[in-house]
Formats: structure tokens, C-alpha cells, sequence
């Protein structure tokens, strides 16, 4: 049986169809099943800051009455049967495995026992904790190393089918989707092909379309095309610079958990909780397929702030070609999520968001994009 603990975090998939411009009704958490409380103050994203293997606070918990071994935690706290989908964001994720639940130990042990004193963050209650680890969702993080499968490259030849136009944004990365671990996400990819990504680093505010992603199925012939024809700024060499330091090299898989980097409604230690996270976590210059949006200095989902910008870019006719596009987080999912490691744009993420009925009919070129960057 599915420990109360547990239980009370988990709820039946909450899809809303997509079948015309739909006006979002206000903030609503990355589930679409709550609104977002307002007045909650944002987590700040970390970045920067060291996530070694000491752990903050040295000594132990400052309140015994809240440490528990990760062994009982394990066991007691947080038992789902393999049998049993975990609902999060929306989705029903079936792939949350023990050794998922095993790599969030040293976050739960630094929240529960430890806190984050460079925060001035003490322990945090156990029971809230456990509820923010039941927001759990599997995804891919692609990185230049490790000892995971080859499943990409930063860069690269640009290798595009015939009929497919120019990008109009700078080529970051491929990605083959039959090289990723099975069950690396809860996102209903193809099982093979390649999605290529896109994306413009000087288009940092507003609420442009500042990517795209193209998705060409396995066995399509190809062609190698001219990386220089984005639609950049003729002579901003300062600019050419930046795109020219994207990074290049293959890039290597591995499954990880991920949590929330926003606010959620009932969780009095949210940005506590968002804190720790991005510390434990660890992830810099990396590469993401599915999970949580991620974006410094946020006091809402970003991928609510994604869904909202496409929603008026359609309205004004300016994304979309006239088929409906939904305002609403809970027709989004996250795509794909890049933290650059590039000198002049420190402190950017950039995020590719999908609406959940072009995922499932695989109308990758519906995605769109966002980058944010705070100097």
C-alpha cells in the first residue's frame, strides 16, 4: 500500500485539450490543478554555488526530532509500487524507480538534518520535505562527461532533411532519442530519430520566440547546411562571439531525478525547499530533456511564463499559423532545458516548451522557446 506520506501527493493526470486559443485564468502551479498563492517571494536558482560532498551545516541536525535514516526513509516514507504511477505535474510518471529515490537521499539529508546555513536555512520539517519529494519527475541530463551512453553532441554538422527551410535561430545540439536510457523521462518521446535544438542568446527579453526545435525521424535523408543562416544582427560581431563560443563535443546521458525551481501552493519552506535543491543538484552547462523548467530568480514556473507568451505571440498572429494555441501551464510540458556555460551570457537559461497534443502527434516544429538572463 502506498504510504499516507505519500498518498496525500499523489492525484489523477489532469489534461486539459487543446482546442482553441485559451486565455490563461491566473498563476496556477506547474500541475494546473491549483492556482499559484500570490504574494510567495522567489528561490534564488544558486548558481554558483558549490554542492560538495561535505554537505552544509557539518555537524548534523540542529533538531534530532526531525533526522531520520535514509534506510526508514526509504522503506517507510516513501514507497511507491513499481505497479503504481506517481502523479506529478499533471502527468502520471510510472519510471520514479528505487534508484531515483535513492539519489535524492543526500537532498533530503541536507533539508531534513542539515539545512543550509550559508542561507541562514535551518532544518526543514520532514513531512513537507517528503511532500516536495513527492513532486519527483525523471528526466535526461546531458553533460561532456561521465560514463552514460553517447545520446547527442553540442554542435556538430547541421544535417537537415531537403524540404525542411533554413532555422531561423543559432544550432545548439542534437539529440537521438534511441540512445536515451529507457524511461529517462516521463515525456511520450518517438523512440528514435534525432531532435535538433535551436536557440538566439541575444533575445533576452520581451516575449519572443527565441528558439525552435526540429525533429527529423530516423532513416530520413539529410543534408548538411550552413550553420550562419539564422537570422542574426548583420555586423554585431560582439553577438557573433557568443554564438561562437557555443559549446561543441558529444554529449553523454544519465537519468536523474528533478524538483521543482519554483513556489508551489502548500509548501509554507518552498523557496527553503528550491534552495537546497539547487545545491544538492549540482547541474551547470548541462542539457535537459523533460522534468522542471529551470530559470534563476523566478517566483513562477517558467514554463507558465512560456505558455503565456506563445499564448499572446498567437493572438497577435505572430506564432502559431493560426491553430490553437493554449495559454494554460497545465497543455505544456517541458521539452528541453539548457543552462549555458558561456562567458558574456553567465546566469541564462533557456527553456523549449511543447503544448502536450503536438507532443503526442509529434509536431515538434510547435515549439517554443524562451531565454532568460539576469546579468
Amino acid at each position: 500500500m502506498i504510504t499516507e506520506r505519500v498518498a496525500d501527493v499523489l492525484s489523477a493526470p489532469r489534461v486539459s485539450p487543446v482546442g482553441s486559443l485559451r486565455e490563461p485564468t491566473g498563476p496556477r502551479s506547474s500541475s494546473g490543478d491549483i492556482p499559484l498563492e500570490t504574494g510567495i517571494t522567489a528561490g534564488c536558482r544558486c548558481q554558483g554555488v558549490s554542492s560538495s560532498g561535505g554537505g552544509a551545516g557539518g555537524g548534523g541536525s540542529k533538531n534530532p526530532s526531525q533526522a531520520s535514516s535514509a534506510n526508514i526513509w526509504l522503506t517507510e516514507a516513501f514507497v511507491v509500487p513499481r505497479d503504481v504511477g506517481l502523479s506529478v505535474a499533471g502527468t502520471t510518471v510510472a519510471g520514479v524507480t528505487d534508484e531515483l529515490r535513492e539519489m535524492l537521499i543526500p537532498f533530503r539529508t541536507r533539508a531534513v538534518e542539515e539545512g543550509y546555513p550559508w542561507e541562514d536555512i535551518d532544518p526543514l520539517p520532514a513531512e513537507e520535505v517528503d511532500r516536495w519529494i513527492g513532486q519527483v519527475r525523471p528526466c535526461a541530463v546531458l553533460t561532456g562527461g561521465g560514463d552514460g551512453p553517447v545520446a547527442g553532441r553540442f554542435g556538430g554538422p547541421l544535417l537537415l532533411p531537403a524540404e525542411v527551410p533554413d532555422p531561423e535561430h543559432p544550432y545548439l545540439a542534437s539529440v537521438d532519442f534511441a540512445a536515451l536510457p529507457k524511461d529517462a523521462t516521463d515525456l511520450p518521446l518517438p523512440p528514435d530519430g534525432r531532435l535538433l535544438l535551436f536557440a538566439s542568446l541575444d533575445e533576452t527579453d520581451g516575449d519572443g520566440d527565441c528558439g525552435q526545435a526540429i525533429y527529423v525521424p530516423a532513416d530520413t535523408s539529410v543534408e548538411e547546411r550552413d550553420k550562419n543562416t539564422w537570422n542574426g544582427a548583420p555586423g554585431d560581431d560582439y553577438y557573433q562571439k557568443i554564438v561562437d563560443s557555443y559549446p561543441q563535443g558529444e554529449l553523454r546521458a544519465r537519468t536523474e531525478p528533478d524538483l521543482p525551481y519554483h513556489p508551489l501552493p502548500g509548501f509554507p519552506h518552498a523557496d527553503e525547499l528550491v534552495t537546497v535543491w539547487c545545491d544538492t543538484s549540482g547541474r551547470e552547462g548541462h542539457l535537459q530533456i523533460g522534468g522542471y523548467a529551470d530559470q534563476e530568480d523566478s517566483d513562477r514556473d517558467p514554463l507558465e511564463i512560456l505558455a503565456s507568451c506563445a499564448f499572446r505571440l498567437a493572438k497577435r498572429g505572430r506564432w502559431g499559423g493560426g491553430e490553437p494555441v493554449s495559454g494554460a501551464v497545465e497543455d505544456w510540458v517541458l521539452l528541453a532545458h539548457w543552462n549555458p556555460d558561456i562567458r558574456g551570457r553567465e546566469g541564462a537559461d533557456v527553456q523549449w516548451g511543447i503544448q502536450r497534443a503536438d507532443l503526442a502527434a509529434r509536431r515538434f516544429d510547435r515549439t517554443f522557446s524562451t531565454v532568460y538572463w539576469n546579468p
